[in-house]
């Protein structure tokens, strides 16, 4: 409405959004930077007998889609991901999904938007870990393992890859990693598995499930893409040979840089590896 976008919440969610204010958990992410802070509004906007409550969310500068993102940018969001997870838990409250879709970029980092995807925790499975071994896991390791080079594996499949499929493709030496064969070869199989008719919710314990968080944030943070050993790789190595080229380009560029001023500029100077 009027340029801005607003969110409501309804009286199907009121119980579960009082608890996450009145926990302190809202206000403990916001203190940290980890979540979108609001501002609650008076009136009904759209005049639904369901509305309990219509939020003002800080309006973001733009919005990016994870099909665009680099390797390392998928791989800080979903380490914000786990840190929203765990300080939510320390306040009896668990993320009920968890999909890059719900991070943006704001002030410099990450910020988790979706103010309505917590609920109160229950020592049952997390609920939100296959989405979060397939939106996020998943294309990591994939990438890690120089399979695919393609952040836009996420445009190809926006729910993320199939468990079945990346335990498929990634190589057989993924098995040795402990963590990597847990979350994706291990759930994969189980996943597989027919469902017996009438199945009991199975426990997890709080300390199991932070145990669980813990083992996808050692896998994440020992991520990394293969060195390339391409043309433009080599590009500055090549180029620093040839006649006084690589220091007269930086000479030319720094007087560039200080007859603009005041300016907000940028300019694609063929980065490369961004040198430039």
């Amino acid at each position: 409405q009027d340029g801005k976008y607003y969110r409501q919440v309804n009286k199907t969610f009121q119980k579960e959004f009082d608890h996450f204010l009145q926990s302190g958990c809202y206000a403990d992410l916001v203190a940290k930077k980890l979540l979108i802070p609001h501002e609650e509004i008076t009136g009904n906007l759209n005049s639904s007998a369901d509305c309990y409550k219509v939020l003002l969310p800080r309006q973001l500068p733009f919005v990016s889609q994870p099909g665009e993102w680099s390797f390392s940018m998928l791989r800080e969001a979903a380490l914000l991901t786990l840190e929203v997870n765990r300080t939510a838990l320390a306040h009896d409250m668990i993320l009920k999904d968890a999909t890059p879709y719900n991070i943006q970029w704001l002030d410099g980092g990450w910020c988790f938007i979706d103010t309505l995807s917590f609920a109160p925790y229950t020592e049952t499975p997390w609920v939100a870990y296959r989405q979060f071994c397939e939106t996020f896991l998943a294309p990591l390791l994939l990438m890690h393992y120089g399979r695919i080079q393609a952040p836009g594996l996420l445009l190809g499949w926006p729910e993320g890859v199939p468990l079945a499929t990346a335990a498929a493709w990634l190589p057989g030496r993924s098995r040795f990693s402990l963590h990597a064969n847990l979350h994706i070869h291990l759930h994969a199989r189980l996943s597989g598995k027919p469902e017996a008719p009438v199945r009991q919710p199975q426990q997890l314990s709080k300390p199991k499930l932070l145990n669980l968080l813990t083992s996808l944030e050692v896998l994440i943070r020992g991520l990394k893409l293969p060195k390339e050993s391409g043309h433009w790789s080599q590009y500055y190595a090549e180029a620093s040979q040839r006649d006084g080229y690589l220091e007269q380009k930086k000479q030319i560029i720094t007087r560039w840089l200080e007859n603009l001023g005041q300016l907000n500029l940028a300019i694609d100077l063929g980065t490369n590896d961004g040198l430039f």
